[in-house]
């Protein structure tokens, strides 16, 4: 028996860009908050003062203005799914682990925080490896 040959264009491709592309934006969303949260300490929203900004140590200080920075820029790539989003992901991921384990005397390593980054790169690339297959 013969089976039916299906004409039909495969959708896959743009299925799997579609999800792509909402996945970022959902990731645009988290990376805002995040953002907006190293931004508290800045503009003083703090629950006690040895929470404000000028009370924190140097290490932690420089912290909270590189991710205040960077957060929110990655967001805004993330929305408009451009692939820098993803390398602002991969940027936070590389200064997250030279802060652990280079400076080990002032941070402790955020597995969780780590993870996700790790975790986010891994699905991207398992996406983008889906749309390339699919064309």
């Amino acid at each position: 028996m013969r089976q039916a040959v299906d004409f039909e264009e495969d959708h896959s491709s743009e299925r799997y860009q579609e999800f792509l592309l909402w996945f970022m934006r959902t990731l645009g969303l988290v990376f805002l908050v995040a953002g907006l949260v190293y931004w508290k300490p800045l503009v003083g929203l703090v629950d006690s003062p040895d929470r404000a900004f000028l009370a924190l140590s140097r290490p932690d200080q420089v912290t909270v203005l590189i991710f205040a920075v960077l957060m929110p820029v990655t967001a805004i790539g993330l929305w408009f799914g451009a692939s820098w989003g993803v390398g602002l992901i991969a940027i936070s991921l590389i200064v997250r682990l030279a802060m652990a384990f280079g400076f080990p005397q002032f941070f402790e390593p955020d597995w969780v925080v780590l993870g996700g980054h790790v975790t986010i790169i891994v699905v991207y690339i398992v996406l983008r490896f889906m749309i390339y297959r699919h064309r």
